[in-house]
């Protein structure tokens, strides 16, 4: 989009021969060329409202979903499966229990999968 903006405005192509070289939208070409703006500017621009959380926290918020929604089941499943080991009775394996099932029920909501882990 950069190249064919620079090509129309430099009067090298038309709007039609560039959009047609460099697969663009004419439409969108023509906007771009008759504004005011640095091309790469405009091609480069963050559409829509500006966001709340920085991406890095952003990012590192979906990691941590991910892992938490991973880490718990794998957690009840060693938590059961080493019970008598560990000396965990039956309340504290139960409240894991229910807490995986919560996740499972929110994330079958959220994702349309009913397929249960747990």
């Amino acid at each position: 989009m950069v190249e064919a903006v620079k090509a129309s405005r430099k009067k090298e192509m038309g709007y039609k021969t560039a959009a047609k070289t460099f697969q663009v939208p004419r439409a969108t070409l023509k906007d771009y060329v008759k504004s005011s703006l640095e091309p790469e500017d405009m091609v480069n621009r963050n559409i829509g409202r500006p966001t709340v959380l920085p991406k890095v926290i952003e990012q590192m918020l979906a990691e941590y979903c991910l892992t938490t929604e991973t880490g718990l089941r794998r957690d009840y499943r060693i938590l059961d499966s080493n019970a008598e080991i560990t000396g965990l009775n039956d309340r504290v394996l139960s409240v894991t229990r229910e807490h995986c099932l919560e996740a499972d029920s929110a994330l079958s909501k959220a994702t349309g999968a009913n397929n249960l882990r747990c």
